[in-house]
Order: structure tokens, then C-alpha cells, then sequence
């Protein structure tokens, strides 16, 4: 499971689905005169800058021609790549032209009917839709519907949900996402919440899919915190997923008896839980700020191998050898994290703080300071 793009949110804000017209795009820059597309580019420009639904019907009605041909596709490659670097323009220009998709694949009134059919819509219903679309995870779906099943076991919380299907492509991952929700929702209302809700969960409990699997090692192997952010916004969905939480339950017992590998699965699955909880960008903009250490496989090994060192002079030789990594901040925080994992474990516990008090006086003082003694 994943969130729902931002401008779906934005368009169906009670406040604002009855005249999504406001929230469209108003500062377009038509090409010349002398452009062979000016009449494809002044057409898309138009349907986009729309009042309300029903004069976009119209503008598509009056303009199909131009707008369904080779011309108007081109037009919406130019508005798409002259507004690369404003998010919100180019959502909008890359929703109508999902909408122009969809209406010559079903049909201009079907789409618009559903369309325009929002205007009566309770502002309660978006509300419920949008706090179902956005449950991070399926257990927390199913508590939303059984709190909200007023407003989302009925035909508007549907329509809603189509309408807003209408603006990706089919096949893409958020239309996907509509999609699965908009089947749960279906069959609560048939099979019942509860028994629909236990069958997801024995679905979320069987074998993860393949890319699941894929998208989780990625995020955990991403060598650096921008690399980890990147893999995050590629891959949202399927990491937001029930299934992603099941694949980190079962690398953590997996690397059970492996403390270091399942103290940095559990540290990223705790980073996607974050997400989840306060959204991605603000929770890496602030382990950016805070300039937090990324604990990768390089220095989990070196760590290990730190605490698997027999004697001091073998933990010597490795902090010499490997110093530019245990003695980083990152060393620090993977010893930390490891220690966390064997919290239930006084002896080893006490072992390993010995051998992180001599790695954070080797930071400090020097590696031959904290061996002085030895």
C-alpha cells in the first residue's frame, strides 16, 4: 500500500471537488503562431484551463479531433516537458491527458458523466475516501473502514474512487493501487468488513511478491541516505505495502542469530515505518539536516567483524585496518544498533558495551590511547 499522489489529494479536498476548475492550471505559455501545433497546443491548453468539467466535455467534444490526434499527443509532450521542474503543472498536465486517454479508450460522456458526477458527493465521503486511500497499511485500512463505514460503504465512495482512477494510466502503480482499494471496498460491502480485512491478511502472510522482495533489499543496500530517499520514491507502493512488512519480518528471522544484519533490517524498517507515519520527504529532509549516519552493509560487516574479535589485539588490528569506517560516526551507530537487538541479552550485552566504549575512546583519543593498557 502506498499514499496517494499528492494532486489526487489536493483535488478532492471537500472543500475543493466541486470546483475542481479552480485547482487547474492557469499559466500556460501558448506557442507561436508560427508552430505547426499551435491549434493542438491552444486545444490542450484550453481543456486544461477549463472553468468546470462541463465545458471541458465541451472543448473535448467540440476539439476531438485535434486533441485525439498525433498533434495533440505531441502538444502534451511539450506542456509535459516545459513544466519538467513544476510538480504541480505537470501533475495537472499529465492527469487531462490521462482523461483524453480514457475517453477515447471508453467514450467522452461515460468519463464525463463520472466526472461531473462528483459535484453531490457529501464532503464527508472525500474525507473517508482519503483517509482509506492513505492508511499506511492494511491493518490500518481496515480500522478506517470500520470507523468510516457510514461514508465509505455506498456507491459515492466508489464513484470517488473511480474518478480518480480516470487521471492515472492503467497499469501504473497508483492506478493500481485505486484499483486493489476500490476491490476491498467492494467486497466489505458484499463479504463484510471483517472477513474481507482476515483474508488480505492471510494474503499479506503468504509468499511476497518477487518485486516486493526486490524493492526491500534495494532500500536496505542503497549505500547512501540520498540513494536510500531515491529507491523510497521509485518504489513507494510496493515498500508501503503489507507485503514489504512481511518481507522484513522474514529477513528478521531470517538473521536472527546474525544480530548485526537484523539490527540494520529492523533500523530500516522502522525508517519506513517513519515514512509511513510522517511522510518520506519530511523524514529524510530531517535526517538531512541532522546529518544521521547511514549504516550500510560495509560498515555492519566491519562491525561484526569488531565483535566477533577474540582478543584486543585482534579488535586492535581491526580498528587500525578498518578505522576509516569503525571509527565513523556510522561504526558508532551500527554498534548502537546492534545493541539495541540484544536488549533481552545482559551478557552479551555487557560484552559488547566494553568493545563500544573502546571504539567511541578510539574516536576520541586516538586507537593506540585505547589500547594503552593492553
Amino acid at each position: 500500500m502506498g499514499t496517494v499522489p499528492a494532486i489526487d489529494q489536493v483535488a478532492c479536498q471537500p472543500s475543493q471537488l466541486k470546483k475542481v476548475e479552480q485547482t487547474m492550471v492557469d499559466n500556460f505559455i501558448p506557442l507561436t503562431a508560427q508552430n505547426p501545433l499551435e491549434d493542438a497546443v491552444q486545444a490542450v491548453v484550453a481543456f486544461i484551463n477549463a472553468p468546470d468539467w462541463m465545458a471541458g466535455r465541451a472543448i473535448v467534444q467540440e476539439k476531438r479531433e485535434v486533441l485525439f490526434s498525433p498533434q495533440g499527443v505531441q502538444a502534451f509532450e511539450l506542456l509535459l516537458q516545459q513544466y519538467a521542474e513544476q510538480p504541480d503543472q505537470y501533475e495537472m498536465v499529465r492527469q487531462h491527458r490521462e482523461i483524453l486517454a480514457r475517453c477515447q479508450e471508453q467514450g467522452i460522456e461515460p468519463v464525463f458523466d463520472l466526472l461531473t458526477s462528483l459535484g453531490d458527493v457529501p464532503d464527508a465521503v472525500i474525507e473517508a475516501v482519503m483517509e482509506y486511500l492513505n492508511a499506511p497499511l492494511w491493518s490500518a485500512s481496515r480500522e478506517v473502514v470500520v470507523n468510516q463505514s457510514r461514508w465509505l460503504m455506498n456507491d459515492d465512495a466508489e464513484r470517488v474512487i473511480r474518478a480518480m482512477m480516470v487521471r492515472h494510466r492503467p497499469g501504473s502503480d497508483d492506478h493500481r493501487d485505486l484499483r486493489e482499494h476500490l476491490e476491498v471496498l467492494q467486497h466489505c460491502r458484499t463479504q463484510g468488513v471483517e472477513a474481507t480485512f482476515d483474508q488480505i491478511e492471510q494474503l499479506v502472510a503468504s509468499n511476497p511478491p518477487a518485486e516486493v522482495i526486490e524493492a526491500a533489499l534495494a532500500f536496505i543496500n542503497a549505500g547512501t541516505l540520498d540513494e536510500k530517499r531515491q529507491v523510497f520514491q521509485q518504489k513507494e507502493n510496493l515498500l508501503l505495502s503489507g507485503h514489504a512488512e512481511n518481507v522484513f519480518e522474514r529477513l528478521l528471522a531470517q538473521y536472527a542469530e546474525r544480530i548485526s544484519h537484523a539490527a540494520i533490517v529492523e533500523n530500516h524498517r522502522n525508517l519506513l515505518r517513519r515514512c509511513a507515519a510522517e511522510g518520506a520527504d519530511a523524514v529524510f529532509d530531517q535526517l538531512k539536516r541532522e546529518a544521521a549516519p547511514v549504516v550500510t552493509r560495509e560498515v555492519l560487516e566491519a562491525v561484526r567483524y569488531y565483535i566477533e574479535a577474540a582478543t584486543l589485539h585482534e579488535q586492535r588490528a581491526l580498528l587500525e585496518e578498518r578505522q576509516s569506517v569503525l571509527l565513523s560516526e556510522a561504526g558508532e551507530a551500527a554498534m548502537h544498533l546492534v545493541m539495541r537487538q540484544v536488549s533481552d541479552q545482559p551478557e552479551v550485552q555487557a560484552a559488547l558495551q566494553e568493545r563500544l566504549v573502546r571504539l567511541q575512546q578510539a574516536r576520541a583519543e586516538g586507537i593506540a590511547a585505547a589500547f594503552a593498557e593492553v
